[in-house]
């Protein structure tokens, strides 16, 4: 019996700092423009989500489903984060 391989893929951090996209890295903004999907807190400015590509599935991150915490030893900073093929 032959095992099928999965696809393999990439995930990178990226943080929004202080949310003004004139700020981000030129590596962040490349990798939110080429994500295929993006986990996001609620405290990342739409300025930043505006990066991503609309066709880009956005989800709330895990233990936050619209609410506002992450969990123990959340500092509520806003901090994107997805994979982008070849992303490192």
């Amino acid at each position: 019996m032959t095992r099928a391989r999965k696809a393999q893929g990439r995930i990178a951090f990226v943080g929004s700092g202080p949310g003004d996209t004139g700020l981000l890295t030129v590596r962040a903004n490349e990798l939110l423009t080429r994500a295929e999907l993006v986990v996001t807190d609620p405290d990342v400015p739409s300025s930043v989500l505006a990066l991503v590509g609309a066709d880009v599935e956005l989800r709330p991150a895990v233990g936050d489903p619209g609410g506002r915490g992450q969990g123990p030893g959340d500092r509520g900073e806003g901090r994107p984060f997805g994979g982008a093929p070849g992303s490192r």
